[in-house]
C-alpha cells in the first residue's frame, strides 16, 4: 500500500511496509520472526507450567532465559527494521 507522503520534496509515493525502498530477503526474515515468537510463547508456558506444578528453579531459570532471549532478539529486530 502507497500514500502521497507530504514530507517528501518531490511528492513521490512512500511504502507503508517499512522497508524504506530496500528489497527484503525473501522468505528468512519472515521464518525467523515466526520462530522467535514461537520460542517466546512457549517458553512463556513452559515457565507457566513448571509454576503451576511447583518445580525447582532449574526449569524457571531456563525458561525464563529462553523468553529474555527471544523477546530481546524481537526487539532489537524490531528497531533495526525502523531505520
Amino acid at each position: 500500500m502507497t500514500y502521497s507522503d507530504l514530507h517528501r520534496a518531490d511528492g513521490a509515493p512512500a511504502s507503508v511496509d517499512g522497508s524504506h525502498g530496500r528489497p527484503t530477503p525473501a522468505g528468512r526474515t519472515d521464518v525467523l520472526r515466526i520462530v522467535l515468537w514461537l520460542v517466546l510463547g512457549l517458553s512463556a508456558t513452559g515457565n507457566l507450567v513448571w509454576s503451576i506444578t511447583g518445580a525447582g528453579a532449574g526449569p524457571h531459570l531456563l525458561f525464563g532465559a529462553l523468553s529474555a532471549v527471544s523477546g530481546v532478539a524481537l526487539g532489537v529486530r524490531f528497531l533495526r527494521a525502523r531505520r
